[in-house]
């Protein structure tokens, strides 16, 4: 009995993270950026930095960014990406206090955004927004991250009636349900955000400690990570 040796293909090694090959875990994504980007210029640069992480731990994924999933509605995507069958929509919020530091010879000249109440609502926003992309067919799971160095978004308020107080971000927070606007809120704020969220699933929130640039108020960045799983 003769055996003909079969001819060995080379595969591309595969990254693993924990027990599921080649899958995007985004925990490990967000760990590993922090180790090469402490620091971003806008909500733009990390995006870009993201999806770059994500491609280095994973040459053969397909990545968007800034997309229309579906043309006929006008729904934006910040980061769409394809691998081993899977589709991901990914929404990133960069939420700063104003600092000015150099970082590996490059400065970071960072102005403070205000109105935070209005960029809660925009990021539980993106929550709803990623569900619908899964309702629709157009991603099989999703995740919102944000990363911030204004302590605002993850200690808790001082008083527990601030007109938004649905969208507040905490640690530990479980956002669900329908989140509005309180009573009384002015215009300005609600202006072109005066529908209330509707969330389908659940979440708690969780902060980790994303980096540190020294001992000042904004020297210290965190990161908030939400997962929205696959529709039953």
């Amino acid at each position: 009995m003769s055996f003909r040796r079969k001819r060995r293909v080379a595969k591309e090694p595969e990254i693993v993270f924990g027990s599921r090959p080649s899958m995007l875990d985004m925990d490990v994504a967000l760990q590993r950026l922090a180790d090469s980007r402490r620091v971003f210029h806008s909500e733009a640069d990390l995006q870009f930095a993201l999806a770059w992480q994500i491609q280095n731990d994973h040459p053969a994924a397909d990545i968007r960014l800034e997309t229309r999933p579906l043309p006929e509605k006008n729904l934006r995507l910040d980061l769409f990406v394809v691998m081993n069958g899977r589709r991901f929509a990914i929404e990133c919020k960069y939420l700063v206090r104003g600092i000015d530091v150099t970082e590996a010879g490059e400065r970071f000249l960072l102005r403070t955004q205000s109105a935070h109440d209005v960029r809660r609502y925009d990021t539980l926003k993106d929550v709803a927004r990623v569900e619908e992309f899964l309702s629709l067919g157009v991603a099989d799971e999703g995740f919102v991250v944000a990363v911030t160095n204004d302590a605002a978004y993850w200690k808790h308020a001082s008083r527990p009636d601030t007109f938004d107080a649905s969208f507040r971000m905490h640690e530990e927070r479980i956002v669900q349900g329908r989140l509005a606007w309180a009573d009384g809120t002015g215009a300005g704020s609600m202006k072109n955000r005066e529908a209330a969220i509707d969330l389908k699933g659940s979440y708690r929130l969780t902060w980790r400690d994303f980096s540190s640039l020294g001992d000042g108020p904004a020297s210290r960045f965190r990161s908030m990570l939400i997962k929205i799983p696959p529709e039953n």
